[in-house]
């Protein structure tokens, strides 16, 4: 990757608490004597292969991004809308291809994000990443994330893609539910099809399988790294994963 990409950072999400309601910004979490926002922004800007850094988050965050020297971009009431002003941020920068990476991964540094990104193909259009649960628990043991059961593994998935922005833009509407689709196998596979849903219950759906089809129908070149870095799939969504974080702390 020769030429400098656009980072966007996505920093609406809120924390879940015990009770079962969302709580502050996560973004505003503080870890390591920063804030989550912080430590996302320090390791956009850190990796050799980012130029400009936009934060899509509601007003709060916003002088914490200025005085970084990014730009805020005022969130909307969807991510898929937030992602959208983020691609329509990275074009009018003239960035052909961004990152998208999320706000909440306490353990993430920009050598995880130069790991991910060396290792995408020259030709995709979309690449994102994913690890096995053996290979997250041995990064973070005693702690659990979200698995999706395939043929060839449990699969957990990178919080950081990259994507052609053009390419992308058009593709939004199937993006929409996919995005909201995300955290839930089930929801994703209804989006890709019966026939995904058949080799699922058969248990003879794979990695490859999925990211053909999601090719199929948003006509974009996906490609996948197997081996993401265990840091960028190590997100705080609850109270639970922020204590384990906390512990965990070098």
């Amino acid at each position: 990757m020769t030429t400098p990409l656009c980072a966007v950072l996505l920093a609406g999400g809120r924390l879940m608490r015990a009770d079962g309601q969302y709580g502050g910004i996560k973004a505003n979490l503080t870890f390591g004597g920063m804030t989550l926002l912080g430590r996302a922004m320090a390791t956009a800007r850190n990796c050799p292969a980012v130029g400009a850094v936009g934060v899509v988050g509601p007003p709060d965050v916003r002088p914490e991004v200025e005085q970084a020297g990014n730009e805020w971009l005022s969130a909307a009431s969807t991510g898929t809308e937030n992602l959208a002003l983020g691609l329509q941020w990275a074009q009018r920068n003239g960035s052909r291809q961004v990152l998208v990476l999320t706000t909440d991964l306490p353990f993430v540094a920009p050598e995880h994000l130069t790991a991910f990104l060396e290792r995408m193909p020259a030709d995709a259009q979309a690449y994102g990443g994913a690890l096995t649960k053996e290979a997250y628990e041995a990064r973070f043991p005693g702690t659990s994330n979200t698995y999706t059961r395939l043929a060839d593994g449990q699969w957990a998935p990178a919080c950081a893609y990259v994507a052609d922005v053009a390419a992308l833009l058009a593709a939004l509407p199937i993006i929409e539910r996919i995005f909201e689709g995300r955290k839930n196998p089930l929801k994703i596979v209804s989006v890709l099809g019966f026939g995904v849903l058949l080799r699922m219950l058969g248990r003879r759906l794979t990695t490859a399988d999925i990211l053909g089809r999601v090719g199929q129908i948003t006509g974009l070149r996906c490609a996948m790294d197997p081996n993401a870095p265990p840091e960028l799939a190590a997100d705080v969504d609850t109270e639970r994963d922020l204590e384990f974080a906390r512990r965990t702390e070098p």
